[in-house]
């Protein structure tokens, strides 16, 4: 496995992963496992959550930005 991991720039352990996910699911362990697309929009919500986050006037009643 050593040899493995030099080869390909990665960690054993990786390595180790990448073989114990293909023992339990053959060749669809190989495929990548994330989605793309756009990302996602936040609702209208959650823009004002943030916002309250973003500045401490707001959330905390006081009359200064910082």
């Amino acid at each position: 496995m050593a040899r493995i991991a030099e080869a390909t720039l990665t960690s054993p352990d990786r390595i180790r992963d990448v073989i114990h996910d293909f023992n339990a699911d053959g060749f669809e362990a190989l495929y990548p496992k994330y989605k793309g697309g756009r990302p996602r929009h936040f609702t209208r919500p959650e823009r004002r959550e943030m916002e309250k986050i973003a500045d401490p006037s707001r959330s905390l009643g006081l009359p200064f930005l910082t």
